[in-house]
């Protein structure tokens, strides 16, 4: 039974995915700007207006959390400072949004190339640096993520905590997948050529 490509489907779909994926770029552009207004903000506002009184918390049954022992309640009687927490944060954040965006080019470039011809040398490269992306997000972002939430911890200071290295092995497994999916592409763009000069 003779397999038949229907280009007309091929070429709806990928304009359907590029919309969707431009549309979700400038959302996030939008996220990232204000995400850089806070980090700015976080910077500016003086250290007395990111005073918070830890009392709040004194209302709630902290014993019934099974990730925090009982928790002294003298702890909760003071304020701490949230600036440092606040500019980590956002720091944090716009890494985490930096990245997503860093994949959304990346694909909106591939949907472009793929559209005309899937197997050429531009498109190895754009799954190359998506990999890359990937396995080094997994890495530092994490490493970031988890610097974010030992700070939060301590600046708190109801319970101890200690950095754990925790890599996001889920992203490092996509990228390594991503960098074999561009070395087939790249192989394809090789065959590709040989098949033109051929005819």
């Amino acid at each position: 039974m003779e397999q038949t490509f229907n280009k007309n489907k091929y070429a709806g779909f990928i304009k359907v995915v590029q919309v969707i994926v431009k549309v979700v770029m400038i959302f996030l552009y939008v996220i990232l700007g204000f995400v850089a207004l806070g980090f700015v903000a976080s910077l500016i506002i003086p250290n007395q207006f990111l005073e918070f009184d830890l009392s709040v918390f004194s209302q709630y049954d902290f014993q019934g959390i099974n990730i925090i022992n009982a928790i002294d309640p003298t702890l909760l009687e003071r304020t701490v400072n949230l600036k440092r927490v606040m500019i980590v944060m956002f720091f944090v954040a716009s890494l985490n949004l930096g990245f997503a965006q860093f994949i959304l080019i990346h694909i909106n470039k591939l949907l472009k190339n793929v559209k005309e011809e899937p197997f050429n040398a531009q498109n190895s490269i754009i799954l190359r640096n998506l990999g890359i992306g990937y396995v080094i997000s997994g890495i530092v972002i994490s490493l970031f993520n988890e610097f974010l939430r030992v700070i939060v911890v301590r600046t708190i200071d109801i319970f101890d905590t200690n950095f754990d290295i925790r890599l996001n092995w889920q992203y490092i497994f996509i990228g390594v997948l991503i960098l074999i999916l561009g070395y087939i592409f790249s192989y394809g763009s090789y065959l590709q050529e040989e098949h033109d000069q051929t005819v």
